[in-house]
């Protein structure tokens, strides 16, 4: 699995299978860490970029600066995380009024 998150990108090899609980199949360590079952980016890093993005004046601004503290991402990934295109609730309200998304 590969999880990017604030301080680089990680990858761990961990159990996923048939939940005979449920019928479903599922992965507990994700489960456990609160991530959804496609999110490849940790709570933390969302949280970051989010922020990133109220502070900046454009998508491609805040994608510039991200990769200055090494992140590597595009502008049309922090629409998406800003957009709600992940689901989620609002978590940080911008100097314009904005409400910025943070996925599941």
């Amino acid at each position: 699995m590969g999880l990017s998150t604030g301080v680089g990108m990680l990858k761990v090899k961990i159990w996923y299978g048939l939940d005979p609980g449920t019928g479903r199949w599922g992965c507990p360590m994700r489960q456990r860490w609160g991530l959804g079952p496609h999110q490849e980016m940790s709570p933390a890093l969302e949280d970051k970029l989010a922020f990133t993005v109220t502070e900046t004046d454009s998508y491609e601004e805040a994608a510039t600066l991200a990769q200055k503290w090494n992140c590597a991402v595009d502008d049309s990934t922090l629409h998406a995380l800003t957009r709600g295109g992940w689901g989620g609730e609002p978590s940080v309200k911008s100097k314009s009024g904005w409400r910025v998304w943070r996925g599941n």
